[in-house]
C-alpha cells in the first residue's frame, strides 16, 4: 500500500493535468447555520465515500466493551488534541532561526492542518493487525470524528497564536467556520451515514458487498491522493531551496513519531494492558490526513507550500505505522498469554 501511495505522488508530480481537472469539479457550495460554508467538491465527495465505507465496516456493538471504562478514550482524545499544539508551539520557537519566513509559516500551518484532523480510521486496522484492542480503537476513531467540529477549531486557533500575518488570519478564519463546515460535510456526516446504513441493512448484507466496496475504496483513495499530489507537488519540485523540503520531512517525521511514542507512554503510565497500549499508540500516531489535504488545497490555495507538510506527514505516518507494527511483533514473546496478545475477548 505504501508503494502505491508513493506511486500516486510521483504520478501527480509528473502528470498533474488530470488531477487538477478532478479538483475543478464541484456541485456548488453548502451553507450551514451561522453562515459557515463548505464546497461540495469532487475531493470532498471522494473523502466522504472513504469515510462512509469506513462507517459501514464499523461494528458499533464492539464499542460496548469500552463503555464501562471510557478513561482511555477520553485521555486519548485529549492527547490527540494537545500533542499537535505542544509540538507546533515548540517548533515555532525553533523556526525563528529559519531565514525564510514564508517557508517557516507554511510549515507551521501545515502541521496545524495535520494535527487538527480526527484520528485516522486506518489506525483501527493497524491496531487489529498488531493484536490491539479493536473496540478501543474504534471508540477513539469514532469519538474524535464526532468531536472534530469542536476539536479541530481548537487546534487551529491555538496554532494561529504562534503564527503571524496572513497565515495566522487564515487559521483563525478556518477555525471560525470553514473548517467546522468542512468536517461536518466531508467527515462527520459520511461517517454517521455509514454507521446508520450498517444498522439498517444489517451486518450480513453489508458483508456481501464489502469486498466490492473495499476494491472501490482503494481506487478512490489512490485517485484522491493523486489529485492532492497534482496540486501540491509540481510547484514544490520546482523549489530552488531543497533545504526546506528536508526540514519539512524531518519535522513532520518527528511530530508523527512523537505521537506514537506519546500514545504508548501515556497508556503504559496509566497501567493499561498491552492490547490497549497498542490501540492508543496507533490512534495518537495517525490522523485523517486526507481530510487535511482536501481542506488545505481548497481553503489555502494561496499558500501552496502548506501542502508539503501534509503530503510528507501522510507518508511519515504510514511508514511509522509499519515500523511500530514490526517492533510490536518482534517484542511479543512467544509465551505471551492469549489475553495479553488480544486474541481473547475482554471480560464483560
Amino acid at each position: 500500500m505504501l508503494w502505491l501511495l508513493i506511486s500516486t505522488y510521483v504520478l501527480g508530480a509528473l502528470v498533474p493535468g488530470f488531477g487538477i481537472r478532478i479538483r475543478g469539479l464541484s456541485a456548488g457550495t453548502v451553507t450551514f447555520p451561522l453562515g459557515a460554508t463548505a464546497e461540495a467538491s469532487m475531493p470532498a465527495f471522494m473523502l466522504g465515500f472513504l469515510l462512509t465505507v469506513a462507517g459501514l465496516a464499523t461494528d458499533v456493538g464492539q464499542l460496548k466493551r469500552v463503555a464501562r471504562k471510557p478513561t482511555l478514550v477520553w485521555l486519548g482524545l485529549a492527547a490527540n488534541t494537545l500533542w499537535p499544539i505542544a509540538f507546533t508551539t515548540m517548533i515555532a520557537f525553533v523556526l525563528r532561526l529559519w531565514s525564510n519566513d514564508v517557508e517557516a509559516q507554511s510549515l507551521l500551518v501545515g502541521l496545524a492542518m495535520a494535527g487538527a484532523m480526527p484520528v485516522a480510521g486506518a489506525s483501527a486496522t493497524w491496531s487489529q493487525n498488531a493484536e490491539g484492542n479493536i473496540a478501543l480503537s474504534l471508540a477513539v476513531v469514532l469519538g474524535s470524528t464526532i468531536a472534530s467540529p469542536l476539536l479541530t477549531p481548537l487546534v487551529l486557533h491555538a496554532v494561529a497564536g504562534v503564527t503571524h500575518g496572513d497565515y495566522s488570519e487564515d487559521l483563525d478564519e478556518l477555525a471560525q467556520g470553514t473548517a467546522i463546515a468542512f468536517v461536518v460535510l466531508a467527515v462527520v456526516l459520511p461517517s454517521l451515514l455509514g454507521l446508520v446504513l450498517r444498522q439498517v441493512l444489517g451486518a450480513r448484507r453489508i458483508g456481501r458487498v464489502m469486498p466490492a466496496l473495499k476494491a472501490a475504496n482503494l481506487v478512490v483513495l489512490l485517485l484522491l491522493n493523486y489529485s492532492n499530489a497534482s496540486l501540491a507537488l509540481p510547484g514544490i519540485f520546482r523549489l530552488s531551496n531543497w533545504n526546506f523540503v528536508v526540514l519539512t520531512a524531518v519535522v513532520t517525521a518527528c511530530m508523527c513519531a512523537g505521537g506514537f511514542v506519546a500514545g504508548w507512554a501515556m497508556a503504559k503510565r496509566l497501567g493499561a494492558e498491552r492490547r490497549d497500549r497498542i490501540s492508543i499508540t496507533f490512534a495518537l500516531g495517525m490522523s485523517n490526513n486526507g481530510s487535511g489535504l482536501v481542506l488545505a488545497s481548497s481553503a489555502l490555495a494561496d499558500h501552496p507550500l502548506v501542502l508539503l507538510p501534509l503530503v510528507l506527514y501522510n507518508l511519515a505516518q504510514q511508514c511509522g505505522a509499519g515500523i511500530v507494527d514490526t517492533v510490536l511483533r518482534r517484542r511479543a514473546s512467544p509465551t505471551t498469554s492469549d489475553e495479553e496478545r488480544g486474541t481473547r475477548p475482554p471480560a464483560a
